[in-house]
């Protein structure tokens, strides 16, 4: 529970942080630089422990989850640029299935990795599960400064709040998804596609993030 718990407090952390520093070069800054670091943990830890185990095919899945991610992504920004009425539905779902995915991944290096992680063969596994919940988890703040510094300008602080919840709520689902009796279903093929997914949606986000040129907009009152 240690990592679900990090998790949620990460992201609910994030508010009070972004009213108290929203006039700060320094808030989109350290942003920034999480981000590259949670790159640099999927690229250096994650990817090379899945290509002694799977060989380079594991390059072409994580680059086909970042590519499905980016896809959808995209998709939520010209919805968006339309101003359609349902951009702001579209972007709270993709958001659910990332928080659940999320979930997912903590609750496996919580439960499965550690029952899993007793057996040599399962070394791997432990690892990898252990890479990608500590991406899970400092992703979170970045994360959560880019969805309420969208968000707060617009509506103010009760629908990012409400989304925050939301959020909190899909990922305590997927972790408690990821429990002992489903161990023997999750190991092997169908585990890897997992990770897979969760790696390759924290290298998009991070990408975009990590890159983008433009400033965000103040975060300090609503319009």
């Amino acid at each position: 529970m240690t990592n679900l718990a990090l998790s949620i407090i990460i992201l609910w952390l994030v508010p009070p942080i972004c009213l108290a520093f929203a006039k700060s070069k320094y808030l989109i800054k350290t942003e920034k630089f999480m981000f590259w670091f949670i790159i640099g943990a999927i690229l250096l830890g994650f990817l090379p422990q899945h290509i002694r185990h799977d060989g380079y095919i594991s390059i072409v899945f994580l680059l086909g989850s970042t590519i499905i991610f980016h896809l959808l992504e995209s998709a939520s920004r010209r919805l968006n640029e339309s101003h359609s009425r349902f951009s702001l539905i579209f972007f709270t779902i993709f958001l659910m299935i990332h928080a659940i995915t999320d979930g997912l991944g903590l609750g496996i290096t919580e439960t499965l990795g550690t029952e899993l992680g007793h057996h040599s063969h399962n070394d791997h596994h432990h690892h990898t599960e252990e890479v990608l919940a500590y991406s899970i988890i400092l992703h979170r703040l970045p994360a959560g400064i880019g969805i309420w510094t969208f968000l707060f300008p617009q509506f103010g602080w009760r629908k990012p709040t409400l989304l925050f919840a939301m959020i909190t709520i899909a990922t305590i689902v997927g972790f408690l998804g990821a429990n002992l009796e489903a161990a023997k279903y999750l190991d092997g093929p169908q585990i890897h596609f997992l990770e897979y997914m969760i790696a390759g949606g924290l290298l998009h986000f991070g990408v975009h993030a990590a890159t983008k040129g433009k400033n965000k907009a103040s975060a300090t009152k609503p319009a």
